[in-house]
Order: structure tokens, then sequence, then C-alpha cells
């Protein structure tokens, strides 16, 4: 008897322990928006830290050769190189108008359940990501997986 309530015992702790993951929200009906790591904000991390000073060493370490990039402006690139020619842009204009280089911003990260369509999105985490300076709000989801950037879709208004 002793074993038996031992078993059902330990049966019904096993049972009450929060194994699924907690969804809130939606991308399509069948795939749910769940909390991403704390790994993938710290990829963000890097990646930022690297934009800020301009460490294009780092940025061709964190960025997949084949990453899509789309910024706000409707240009599409791909890979390291194509980011680091926008930033140091960004950079060079920053310096042109007088304005400081430097922003303020939060992040983090979500995933989404796998479905049998094995949709694009599936892929890594994502990182959601705002900016703001003195002249423009920015909006930037960060698709990352094994520790690179892989898909980046970037959004901009002028402040007024």
């Amino acid at each position: 008897m002793k074993k038996l309530l031992i078993i059902i015992f330990s049966t019904l702790l096993l049972s009450c322990s929060d194994t699924v993951e907690k969804s809130s929200g939606y991308i399509f009906d069948d795939q749910k928006v769940m909390i991403g790591s704390d790994e993938t904000v710290e990829i963000f991390k890097q990646i930022d830290k690297a934009w800020l000073e301009r460490d294009y060493n780092a940025i061709r370490e964190l960025v997949a050769e084949d990453a899509r990039l789309v910024f706000a402006n409707g240009d599409i690139g791909q890979g390291p190189e194509d980011l680091i020619q926008v930033i140091d842009k960004e950079y060079q204009q920053s310096i042109e108008n007088d304005e400081s280089w430097g922003w303020d911003s939060y992040a983090f990260s979500v995933k989404v359940t796998p479905t049998e369509a094995n949709r694009g999105n599936e892929t890594g985490e994502w990182v959601l990501a705002e900016f703001w300076t003195d002249e423009s709000n920015i909006i930037e989801w960060y698709q990352i997986s094994e520790g690179k950037l892989i898909s980046w879709n970037q959004f901009r208004r002028n402040r007024q």
C-alpha cells in the first residue's frame, strides 16, 4: 500500500509540472507565439554593440552570409557586407548632420511553435527591438539561429 501511494503521489507530481510551454497570440491559425530565450537576446546585444562601435569583424561573425536584410527604405540586402555598408553610411550621415551616434533601446525574444508546414519563421528565435534617437524611432525584427542573424526587417519613422 505504501508503494502504491508513493507511485500515485509521484505520478501526480510529475503530471503537475509545467512541461508545456505557454503561448500567447498566433502567427497563423496553427502557429502560436511563445517567449524566446535570453541567449537569443544576448546575441542581439552583441550585434547591437558591434553596430554601435562599428566593429565590422564582429558583424561578419554574427551575420550569416546568406542573411536576408530588409531595410526601412525598401532596399533588400544579403549578408554582413551589405549590412556593413548601411552602418557605415548611417554613421557618415550622422557626422555630416552633426547628430549623435547612439540610441536607447529595448528588446525581447519570441519563438513560434513548429507546424507541419515547416515555415521559414520556425527556424531559430526572433528578437523584437525598438530604438529611439532624437531623430527617429526604429523597430527591427532579428531572426537568429545557431548564434547568427539569418533574417532582419527594419521599420523607421521620423520623430516630429
